[in-house]
């Protein structure tokens, strides 16, 4: 009679696990952390680590009995916590958060943990309470390995049969992987992005076939590599949408801040930093001022400033450390009594959730850095943080001058918000 799949699991051997990053002597991260993450998993990827960390079971191993392709199996756990690290703001922190899963699927954490509720009808986060949902064909694959590892091995001189078919399987195995990643060429092109091979990664994709993600990928290189019209030409409304919200939109913008030959250039418009630098033009001594509204009451805040008179460039001035931060909402500063410039402060919930956006896009390694930074500023841009959106496309105009298109943007927003693009192109 077959056994059920828990007194199968019962028998399956616990090894450790195949560590992805060095986790020597690196605590683990907490308990509940690692439970969030797993809760955030859909099926298949939970299997994955189910089996990779609660039995420490070789990822070959894992891609047979769930059967999937021993090539992406890899990709799936590291896809899982990259983004895990780059959503909650810890990258690095890949090591502790492994530990911190194997732990809590071994059951090595304090009883009196308070822990969201597992998956499915599992009654607990342990690895064979969660591994029952795996379904029977795994059960049986589970069982016939047991089987496998019980059988008594032939006795010969020298080398075991045992080990040469074990070394034989690692030198096919290696060589499977390879050859499945040249049969992929979506994934090879994804990796000669990585290393910036921009032009045999466009190629790879174009052997990909003509799908969504083959295109996106291309946009992200013609992107790389300075190509912004080409790229513009890639987006379709599929790829568009797949980019979203870093994706470009048409929009126009009215200059909706004074314009003023005076001192004060920047900051201006909607900003995300309660504690702003200041960027003004060089001049004699003179006061800074910025005037909050506390309620209904004005309440200004002066710092004074040096002659600056022989300056070559614009002059930046650092938020005082005797200042606290803006509040949300509007705020207006000037420097030697001229024309106060209107700065809005977007409020704290609002902040908080491009910055998480953004943080993802700073950190992934998904994402070419040009690419990030025509990505962000059209985000940017979308969002109406039009100082934010001008220096990530001044960046760009400085990575690839000749290219045109950041500099027209650069032209475009330091226009909406009322400065010459001298001041960004700096």
């Amino acid at each position: 009679m077959t056994p059920g799949l828990g007194d199968t699991l019962a028998q399956l051997r616990v090894e450790e696990p195949s560590w992805l990053h060095d986790s020597r002597g690196v605590p683990g991260r907490p308990p509940e952390e690692a439970a969030a993450l797993l809760a955030s998993l859909d099926a298949e990827d939970l299997g994955v680590f189910v089996l990779a960390y609660g039995y420490g079971m070789r990822l070959g191993a894992v891609a047979q009995t769930l059967r999937h392709d021993p090539a992406t199996v890899l990709w799936r756990v590291q896809r899982a916590l990259q983004h895990w690290t780059d959503e909650h703001g810890t990258p690095g922190r890949e090591a502790a958060l492994e530990v911190g899963i194997a732990d809590l699927l071994r059951g090595a954490v304090p009883a009196d943990t308070a822990l969201p509720p597992p998956p499915g009808d599992s009654a607990s986060w342990s690895a064979r309470d969660l591994a029952t949902s795996l379904g029977d064909e795994v059960r049986q694959r589970l069982a016939d390995r047991i089987d496998a590892e019980r059988a008594p091995e032939p006795a010969v001189s020298g080398i075991g049969i045992g080990s040469i078919g074990l070394i034989l399987l690692a030198i096919v195995g290696f060589a499977l992987y390879g050859f499945v990643r040249d049969l992929n060429p979506l994934r090879r092109g994804t990796d000669l992005m990585k290393i910036g091979e921009f032009a045999a990664a466009r190629e790879a994709f174009l052997k990909a076939g003509d799908t969504e993600e083959s295109r996106k990928q291309t946009v992200l290189c013609w992107l790389a590599e300075g190509q912004f019209e080409r790229a513009l030409e890639t987006m379709d409304d599929a790829v568009l949408a797949s980019l979203m919200p870093f994706a470009p939109r048409p929009r126009t913008f009215d200059s909706t801040v004074v314009r003023t030959p005076g001192r004060a250039l920047l900051p201006r418009g909607t900003i995300l930093n309660p504690k702003p630098s200041f960027v003004i033009r060089p001049g004699p001594p003179a006061d800074l001022v910025v005037t909050v509204l506390v309620g209904t009451t004005p309440l200004s805040l002066g710092k004074s400033l040096p002659d600056t008179s022989d300056s070559e460039g614009l002059v930046e001035v650092t938020w005082p450390d005797d200042w606290s931060g803006l509040i949300p909402g509007d705020t207006e500063w000037s420097v030697g009594g001229g024309e106060p410039i209107t700065i809005t402060l977007l409020d704290t919930e609002l902040r908080d959730e491009i910055q998480k956006r953004v943080r993802w896009m700073m950190h992934t390694r998904d994402i070419p850095e040009a690419a990030k930074d025509f990505l962000l500023g059209h985000f940017y841009r979308n969002k109406g943080l039009l100082e934010a959106s001008t220096e990530a496309f001044a960046r760009l105009a400085e990575r690839f001058p000749q290219a045109p298109y950041p500099r027209e943007m650069v032209q475009q927003t330091a226009r909406a918000l009322g400065v010459d693009a001298s001041v960004f192109l700096r």
